[in-house]
């Protein structure tokens, strides 16, 4: 097992639940899954709002921005207008994904946006 750690800006603003409309590719598992496996453990995830106004952060597991968001999405993270979260194993759960992460923000985010950084243990 190895840990991987990839840092991406989000920019855009994101469709919501339901919707590909912005969605911003976090992170993508060195290789694509051959079989309904589980292929990595999310273990940590900081974010930070530096869109000046209060948001979410929607995420689920893909590696395709075409794909809709979840329905329900697996984390919605709410962040406050200038506020920076620390999310650990503890705080996430057991969230295992498949093929990657893929993140939307959900309230208009333009100017310096988001800047979500993810650290993952690959399988």
């Amino acid at each position: 097992m190895v840990r991987e750690r990839n840092t991406v800006d989000i920019t855009a603003d994101g469709g919501g639940e339901g919707s590909a409309t912005g969605n911003t590719l976090i992170y993508d598992l060195p290789t694509n899954p051959t079989s309904s496996e589980l292929k990595g453990k999310v273990c940590k995830i900081i974010i930070a709002n530096r869109t000046g106004v209060a948001g979410n952060i929607l995420m689920h597991d893909s590696d395709t921005i075409g794909d809709a968001m979840s329905a329900v999405a697996p984390l919605d993270i709410y962040l406050t207008a200038t506020e920076t979260v620390f999310l650990n194993e503890d705080d996430i759960g057991e969230w295992f994904i498949k093929s990657g992460i893929v993140a939307q923000a959900s309230n208009g985010a333009t100017s310096n946006g988001y800047k979500i950084s993810v650290e993952v243990e690959v399988f």
